[in-house]
């Protein structure tokens, strides 16, 4: 977890991976929603083919928004971002850092399957 900003305030990625063998539910939307249990609005969508569940509007002070993706062995990457970082009494940014639609690409990064 690092802060994210540029001077006018800090938000916060989060990346978290779960290697094969994990007790995650299968379908992208449940497994979203599973990361920190953080509920919310969730739809899945597609990039290349692959299916990823994207959650918005969490009930969960910690975390606005993030993306999940299963691998065929089972991994689970998932990438959060909030727009502030979570009791920390430093300025929030205005939004969350990213996107959506870099939300959703950035969890297919190589390097954050690990396991």
């Amino acid at each position: 977890m690092a802060p994210a900003g540029g001077g006018i305030g800090a938000g916060r990625l989060i990346v978290e991976v779960y290697g094969p063998g994990n007790q995650i539910p299968a379908d992208s939307c449940a497994m979203a929603r599973a990361f920190w249990g953080v509920g919310g609005d969730c739809e899945e969508v597609q990039v290349v083919g692959k299916h990823i569940g994207l959650v918005q509007h969490t009930a969960d002070g910690r975390v606005d928004s993030l993306a999940a993706y299963r691998y065929p062995d089972g991994t689970v990457v998932y990438l959060a971002q909030s727009a502030s970082i979570y009791q920390a009494g430093t300025a929030a940014l205005p939004k969350p850092p990213l996107t959506d639609a870099q939300l959703v690409n950035l969890v297919l990064t190589p390097g954050f399957k690990v396991a």
